[in-house]
């Protein structure tokens, strides 16, 4: 296993209907993270507000996974992991903002 698999950290962040705290969330990570093999992927549970659009202009290398329905927090953090990449997984809420790297 190469040291980028090894070390692979998959950021998953379930949404719904807060973009401006997700944009915040996700701006701090690429700030603030030094560690280099990491992915962002968001779950969206059918948001009504503008976050599926502006996740794919503001933040085209995030992946989204869009739900048809609210599944909730827990299944949705699911489905996040079917999708991940990394060796670990760290899930974070999206009104978190990072001050350093974690």
């Amino acid at each position: 296993m190469s040291d980028k698999q090894n070390n692979y950290v998959s950021i998953i962040i379930v949404n719904y209907n807060c973009w401006s705290y997700l944009y915040n969330c996700i701006r701090s990570i690429y700030e603030r993270t030094l560690h280099p093999y990491f992915e962002i992927i968001v779950i969206d549970n059918a948001s009504s507000d503008p976050t599926i659009l502006n996740i794919n202009i503001d933040f085209p290398d995030v992946k989204l996974i869009v739900n048809k329905y609210n599944i909730g927090f827990g299944a949705a953090n699911n489905v996040g992991t079917k999708y991940a990449i990394g060796r670990y997984l760290f899930f974070l809420n999206p009104d978190t903002i990072l001050l350093n790297d974690c």
